[in-house]
């Protein structure tokens, strides 16, 4: 009984090292995890403010070009 009992203990023991080393790992995976989603969220602003300032250049030269076809028709 008391051989039962200790290779239960040695087990339970065995058993906590393994669940604290997996915590260890979920918890840099996470870490990773996190920081791969705050550059994605950064990347998407800044695609989102480059497609803005691309848009606004090309109404720009949309707006250039069609003034400029005015001034050739008056000239």
């Amino acid at each position: 009984m008391f051989f039962y009992f200790r290779q239960l203990q040695k087990e339970n023991e065995e058993l906590k090292q393994l669940v604290t080393e997996h915590r260890t790992v979920l918890e840099q995976i996470m870490h990773k995890y996190r920081e791969h989603v705050q550059q994605l969220k950064l990347m998407e602003q800044k695609e989102k403010i480059a497609v803005q300032i691309y848009n606004a250049g090309l109404t720009q030269v949309v707006d250039i070009k069609i003034n400029l076809k005015k001034f050739e028709d008056v000239y």
